[in-house]
């Protein structure tokens, strides 16, 4: 039988009763939950006299018993409607994410669940997602980097990779900065074994072809600053090449036999010169080209080397002497050779710039060293120049920040410079005072020789 509710009863004159017109349960269950949230007066069920429901549904121990499974019944359906609410909330959020959102469990090799964004992100229905291991998503060199990561953080714990290399299922590339934490399986009720992955990724391609482009300008307007160093370079070579040519062309009108160690010295030292000015050629070809964004083992050293193939002679040109003192033991790093070179180059282009701002006769030298310490390999450039102030240190790789006078610089460099060691997982700083030069100092994880196995490292079933 039908349980009146009070609001029936003619009777009844508790407007403001929190229970008036609510239909979901009797007025006594719902008086007695508003007490225990709101002390509002109703300590117990039964102490609402003026209220004829609860005189009349008192009745023997089977009608309290059938009230009490009634009680029973509406909390299992008031709690099952806000896990329900709960539930719907998370599926909003976690369908809505504005960047790619999967759930990997490595020990199955397979990803669980992806939010739409994530199928939208690699172009795959959700099926098609859900049969792919989320390591084949990566490119195999940074499928070894997120696995190292992965396998060394441990429950709650967070870790970061940006610019990773992921396949979409049609084949082309995105660039992706990577968000994870680890979670213990148990806790989503799971019955997996190990970690369970909670992964994030931003698509940052967009973002990398708009620096490219930017770091792209950078290196055309220091190439155009270089112009005439470089046709100083290439004039020595040409200038050899001519005097040889003079000589056998003299020797030839006049019928005179060349001894064949002087034509053998002269012969040489063209074709020598004739390599020096193709390296000279090919290094500007090679620094010039637009590249992609990829990190793989290279020679600091090296890099350091190329930069001052392109702006050794207009140096010399400013009487600045340079001292290079590279450890030939160091070992490699991950990165980009033609990028590496870019950091270098703002680099000694700035000492440049404020040696030759000092008027005071101080001597102008440059000084490059490179050495490994610990695990990091570290750089440093240290100049005569004019100094900096804490001011300007604060704010050195700010975009478009220049001390130089309108028309002679951009900004750009050491902005660019900072965000390409980053890329690279390194570090860069500056120590300076006014009139006592400046030291930047970069360091760079050294590659281990585990590195150079990649796909081995990444093999984790």
């Amino acid at each position: 039988m039908r349980l009146p509710r009070c609001w029936e009863l003619k009777n009844c004159n508790l407007q403001d009763c929190p229970a008036y017109g609510n239909t979901s349960a009797p007025c006594w269950t719902l008086l007695a939950q508003a007490f225990q949230v709101t002390g509002s007066g109703f300590p117990s069920r039964g102490v609402c006299r003026a209220c004829k429901v609860y005189r009349e549904a008192q009745g023997d121990e089977i009608a309290q018993l059938a009230h009490a499974f009634g009680d029973i019944i509406l909390a299992i359906r008031t709690k099952a409607e806000e896990v329900s609410k709960s539930e719907r909330k998370r599926k909003l959020l976690f369908d809505n994410d504005p960047n790619g959102v999967f759930l990997f469990v490595p020990s199955e090799g397979r990803i669980l669940e992806a939010n739409a964004t994530a199928m939208g992100m690699l172009g795959c229905c959700k099926e098609e997602l859900l049969e792919r291991d989320f390591m084949s998503v990566l490119e195999p060199e940074d499928r070894r980097i997120f696995w190292e990561r992965a396998s060394s953080s441990g429950p709650g714990e967070a870790f970061d990779i940006p610019k990773l290399r992921v396949k979409r299922c049609s084949g082309d590339t995105l660039v992706v900065d990577l968000h994870a934490r680890v979670l213990d399986p148990r806790e989503l009720a799971m019955e997996s074994e190990g970690q369970c992955l909670l992964i994030r990724m931003v698509d940052v391609t967009k973002r990398l072809e708009e620096e490219s482009l930017l770091l792209q300008a950078s290196k055309m307007a220091t190439l155009g600053e270089m112009a005439t160093g470089v046709a100083h370079e290439l004039n020595q070579p040409l200038n050899v090449l001519k005097v040889g040519a003079d000589f056998f062309r003299k020797m030839a009108e006049r019928n005179e036999a060349i001894p064949k160690d002087k034509f053998l010295t002269i012969a040489r030292n063209m074709s020598e010169q004739v390599d020096r000015a193709s390296r000279i050629i090919d290094h500007l070809r090679e620094f010039g080209r637009k590249s992609e964004f990829q990190l793989y083992p290279t020679d600091v050293n090296e890099a350091i080397r190329g930069a001052f193939t392109l702006l050794g002679q207009q140096l010399a040109l400013r009487q600045i002497k340079v001292e290079l003192d590279l450890d030939p033991q160091l070992p490699e790093i991950l990165a980009d050779k033609n990028r590496l070179e870019q950091i270098f180059l703002n680099l000694i282009t700035n000492a440049r710039d404020a040696m030759t701002a000092r008027d005071d006769g101080a001597p102008r030298r440059l000084r490059v060293t490179s050495r490994l310490r610990g695990d990091k390999v570290l750089v440093e450039f240290s100049d005569t120049g004019v100094g900096m102030t804490e001011e300007v240190k604060r704010r050195i790789f700010e975009p478009f920040f220049t001390t130089k006078p309108p028309g002679e610089g951009t900004g750009l460099g050491l902005s660019i410079s900072y965000n390409l060691v980053k890329d690279f997982k390194g570090t860069i700083e500056v120590e300076s005072e006014p009139g006592k030069g400046a030291t930047f100092r970069l360091t760079f994880p050294a590659r281990r020789e585990s590195e150079s196995h990649g796909e081995e490292a990444a093999s984790h079933r």
